[in-house]
């Protein structure tokens, strides 16, 4: 097999196919057709039937790839194949989609792509559409072992390149580029969490732009901490108070945090995809089980005796269930009207005290000690992170989620902390 460096292009078998006449009706359509709909209609079916691999558009078969079959492969594909590939092509240039009328059945769902997909998140969206039988495709810098049915495609994150292939036809792209801020807020580490999301996000939306069929929805990640610290009420979509910074000139570093995400969410709106639904995941911490989690660092501290009060502890803490995260993305894929920016999040946002109250008794921690703000900046410090991370105050609340009709299976921290223990 290929290594995961190499840029490789596989049949895709998640788009929609139209469902085969009986084998022996298609042999004699296949040599008694006549009129050019036969010809488009069988050319297209049979080789389902009898087991070619097929590139698979989002209306009908691009061209063939292999064949299995031998003499009857031959036989098919001489006799409807390929008349049948440059009427498709033919139909396809001028737009016309309602030439065949046959039934459509879906075959292992659709084509997903994730750009910067090899992280904690990106491993659940992987697996989650995997086991429903899509194509998924994890776009990366390294090396990936991937312990699902996904692949991974080489890219850089900024320069178009062959990567971009995979964005013409796929129906989902759902990017979660970007530099971690688990750092210090240096001027090299500012710049490179500006560009590893701006140069991403850019470069995704000139790839779709230029893409013979777009993907329908463009799913990219954002962050919560765009609205002001709040203490006294929620922040959702429409009432809101995103705070005010002056583009590229933030005055201190909780201010530097929200110019990232006004800049992210800038290059994702300027890009020019009229075809392409698109949505700002603005997202709070994502706990769920697993190594590399959010949970996992919060747990081990706990474990430690050291998840007691950070801070005031009056500091809202907004969190979400990855298990939602993965509904809500389903939900915003079948709902095509959602757009814009949406708060990706549980709606029960709570004080840091009573967090790290129920996180203990989750994972049976007996004792949580305490740590004023000077002991957190001393401690972010020696662990090269900020505590802008601990100490801001997110009241943010899924406004346009429930307005929506979105159901949560986690709603609630002390029962969503106690869901995650349960499967570790």
């Amino acid at each position: 097999p290929p290594s995961v460096n190499c840029l490789v292009r596989e049949s895709n078998m998640a788009g929609t196919i139209r469902a085969p006449p009986p084998l022996g009706q298609a042999f004699i359509w296949s040599a008694f057709a006549t009129a050019v709909q036969t010809w488009v209609k069988v050319g297209t079916a049979v080789p389902a039937v009898i087991g070619c691999e097929t590139r698979i558009s989002r209306i009908f078969t691009d061209q063939f790839q292999s064949c299995k079959f031998g003499f009857i492969c031959v036989f098919i594909k001489d006799s409807t194949a390929w008349p049948s590939v440059w009427l498709i092509r033919f139909f396809d240039a001028i737009g016309l989609e309602s030439w065949n009328t046959w039934p459509s059945v879906t075959v292992g769902s659709k084509k997903i792509v994730i750009p910067g997909g090899s992280g904690f998140i990106g491993s659940h969206l992987a697996r989650h559409f995997s086991t429903k039988g899509a194509e998924v495709v994890i776009l990366s810098r390294g090396e990936e072992k991937n312990a699902d049915n996904s692949r991974t495609v080489w890219w850089d994150g900024a320069n178009l390149d062959t990567w971009a292939e995979e964005l013409d036809g796929a129906d989902v792209v759902i990017n979660l580029a970007g530099r971690t801020v688990n750092c210090r807020y240096g001027k090299r580490n500012r710049q490179q969490i500006y560009d590893s999301r701006e140069f991403s996000t850019q470069v995704i939306g000139e790839a779709i732009a230029q893409a013979r069929r777009p993907p329908g929805v463009w799913f990219n990640a954002s962050s919560a901490t765009v609205y002001r610290h709040a203490l006294d009420r929620p922040m959702d979509e429409a009432t809101g108070e995103v705070d005010k910074v002056e583009p590229g000139k933030p005055r201190d570093k909780w201010e530097f945090s929200v110019d990232v995400v006004n800049r992210w969410e800038a290059a994702l709106f300027a890009a020019a995809t009229p075809d392409t639904r698109r949505i700002a995941m603005r997202l709070p911490m994502v706990f769920g089980p697993g190594r590399g989690g959010v949970y996992e660092a919060f747990r081990n501290i706990a474990r430690l005796g050291l998840g007691g009060t950070q801070g005031p502890g009056n500091q809202y803490v907004s969190w979400l269930h990855v298990d939602d995260l993965l509904r809500i993305i389903n939900w915003c894929i079948e709902h095509e009207t959602l757009e814009g920016a949406i708060n990706m999040c549980a709606p029960n946002p709570m004080p840091n005290r009573e967090f790290l109250k129920a996180l203990r008794d989750a994972c049976g921690a007996k004792l949580g000690l305490p740590a004023a703000s000077w002991m957190l900046e001393i401690g972010a410090f020696f662990m090269r992170t900020e505590t802008e991370l601990l100490l801001k105050s997110r009241r943010v609340v899924p406004g346009t989620l429930l307005e929506s009709g979105f159901e949560f299976n986690h709603p609630t921290w002390p029962e969503a902390a106690q869901a995650i223990e349960a499967k570790r």
